[in-house]
């Protein structure tokens, strides 16, 4: 909990503000979650401060934008680049055809947010991803595990 105040604090998410007038006040809960790894192992604990959101309405207390699919194409030297961003809440998906570049936008995240590189995509948004000879594959086995449980 301490950490996610830190980084509350540091990268400026929420600021301590006087509640306007004829305003309700919006509590927060603390949400207590694991992050697991494909073989179900723990990669992370993770604690987070969240708004109660049943009590928030959208387009005034929020913009609703929790996740994206973002595309950067450029040509440089007649070299054609392409970086490709997958966002959703703090999960953040990198790729392209460019390991340079690929390599310089991380870079520039790490200067201006606390980010961890996880390496070679294994897992994002309950999919599961491995290399092979013919490209990437994507699949749920964990889930489908958890689900014939």
């Amino acid at each position: 909990m301490v950490e996610e105040i830190d980084e509350i604090e540091k990268n400026q998410t929420w600021y301590l503000t006087d509640l306007p007038p004829k305003q309700k006040q919006i509590g927060v809960k603390w949400v207590y979650n694991l992050k697991l790894n494909p073989d179900g192992t723990i990669a992370k604990y993770k604690a987070r401060l969240v708004t109660k959101g049943f009590l928030q309405r959208a387009g005034i207390d929020y913009s609703g934008m929790e996740y994206g699919v973002y595309v950067k194409h450029s040509t440089l030297n007649g070299e054609s680049e392409m970086i490709l961003l997958c966002l959703y809440v703090d999960d953040l998906l990198v790729t392209g055809s460019s390991s340079k570049a690929i390599t310089e936008f991380k870079k520039i995240m790490k200067d201006e947010f606390e980010m961890t590189d996880l390496g070679k995509l294994n897992y994002f948004m309950g999919m599961e991803f491995a290399e092979t000879e013919e490209g990437l594959l994507t699949h749920q086995k964990k889930y489908a595990r958890e689900i014939l449980r």
